[in-house]
């Protein structure tokens, strides 16, 4: 996704797709599509990003981080730093060690060779108007990121949840939950934050159509997606 701020940058933020490598899931193992020139169709090929930015290291969304040039993997985006949060990186190298996937090696290590990785925080602030806010249990260094500008926010969620129904029933936990008990803490703290005033986008990175709406408080522990957004709601940028 890519969003422009107050000042002059290109954000490429949170790729759902494998880039044609094989992986166990059927559905996506060799998934291979258009992106890269719908991408650059839109005015961005991928020398113009400044800043990738993985909300955690799950195969469907590292999955753009690389591409296959000369019989190797090498980054996609070779003028961009990629911010990883130190905790998630550590935690990807010692699973993909563990369960001999090759995750880390097709989608994240081709870059750190590169020199291109810069670890960040948790909480780090990209580019004036474009922070990561900490969102962790999905996996132990998830995180969202949060676009602000003139008074208006919008969160990009990531995995800190999957579906709708979880904004109706913040307590329910998909099985590839790291720490479902964070999970659900975490869900249930950041729906109080970004409902309050409820002026908040959220755009959910699994959601179908609607993928995105504003986050309403409708009772206790209850919230619901706004998805009749018009340009006056959220300040012409719908």
């Amino acid at each position: 996704m890519h969003c422009q701020v107050a000042v002059q940058i290109r954000v490429v933020t949170q790729f759902i797709f494998v880039a044609d490598k094989k992986r166990e899931e059927v559905e996506w193992s060799g998934l291979s599509t258009d992106f890269l020139k719908r991408l650059e169709k839109a005015g961005y090929p991928p020398s113009s990003v400044d800043y990738v930015v993985c909300t955690h290291m799950h195969s469907d969304h590292v999955g753009w981080n690389t591409s296959f040039v000369d019989r190797r993997w090498v980054p996609t985006f070779s003028n961009a730093r990629y911010l990883f949060v130190r905790q998630e990186f550590d935690s990807r190298l010692q699973n993909s060690a563990a369960q001999n996937d090759d995750v880390f090696a097709d989608s994240v290590q081709p870059v750190y060779d590169a020199g291109l990785v810069d670890f960040v925080p948790p909480d780090h602030v990209v580019v004036p108007g474009v922070r990561l806010e900490p969102t962790p249990g999905h996996t132990p260094g998830h995180v969202s990121v949060v676009i602000e500008q003139g008074g208006h926010k919008a969160v990009i969620t990531g995995d800190m949840l999957h579906s709708p129904i979880q904004l109706a029933k913040p307590r329910i936990n998909p099985k590839f939950e790291s720490d479902p008990t964070l999970s659900t803490k975490t869900r249930l703290a950041a729906f109080e934050r970004w409902a309050d005033g409820g002026a908040t986008l959220m755009i959910g990175t699994h959601f179908s159509y609607p993928t995105a709406g504003l986050i309403k408080s409708v009772g206790p522990e209850t919230y619901t997606l706004v998805t009749s957004v018009t340009p006056e709601i959220v300040g012409g940028a719908a």
